[in-house]
């Protein structure tokens, strides 16, 4: 899936971007104030996607306001379904979250980083995912759930997943060779589970 925009490949960028940007207002927008603020499109190529979306009845239009004004109809049909749409980045994070919180044994640190923690990748971005294990459990267990982890995300997304599993000796290692990854890391990190009392003084972040 598209990582800035899950929605874009079943919607287009244009109608998800002027449906993400009614979603984001408890107020009216005028067509300027859309085409400001939507990610995607020409001026042009907004409005008439968003006279398709009111044709719809996705949007509705009140003409009684000078310029007119837009609003979602949260009464359509369809409403479920772009509501779902538009949350497709939470949904993925909170299967993430389901599926470590089931885990034995647990990660000392699980995160999400780089482009899935930005939203700015797109179909052919990895989801990068950063995981520290614990050093004094067996090891058969937690690689079937690394496994499992990587068929999980690829099966919810289409992206291939990137997991970073490191113990804290490699992890230390890792952030003393590459300043890079980790100012990466401190800058855009995503954590999906509670923290390991001390696991942030190990990384540093």
């Amino acid at each position: 899936m598209n990582v800035s925009e899950p929605a874009a490949a079943q919607w287009g960028a244009v109608s998800i971007g002027i449906l993400r940007a009614l979603s984001q207002r408890s107020t009216p927008m005028s067509a300027r104030q859309i085409v400001r603020q939507a990610a995607s499109g020409t001026p042009a190529g907004v409005r008439r996607a968003l006279d398709r979306l009111v044709v719809q009845g996705t949007v509705t239009a009140d003409p009684t306001f000078d310029p007119i004004s837009y609003s979602l109809n949260y009464e359509h049909v369809l409403y479920p379904a772009i509501e779902s749409l538009l949350d497709a980045r939470g949904e993925l994070r909170r299967r993430l979250v389901a599926e470590l919180r089931d885990w034995d044994p647990q990660p000392e640190l699980a995160a999400l980083y780089g482009s899935a923690a930005r939203r700015d990748g797109d179909e052919d971005s990895d989801i990068d995912v950063l995981l520290v294990r614990p050093t004094r459990r067996g090891t058969a267990s937690w690689v079937r759930q690394v496994h499992q982890l990587r068929t999980s995300i690829r099966s919810w997304t289409g992206n291939h997943a990137h997991v970073l599993d490191l113990n804290r000796l490699e992890l230390r290692r890792l952030i003393s060779s590459d300043a890079n990854l980790v100012a990466e890391w401190r800058r855009d990190i995503d954590f999906l589970t509670e923290l390991h009392p001390d696991i942030l003084r190990v990384a540093g972040l």
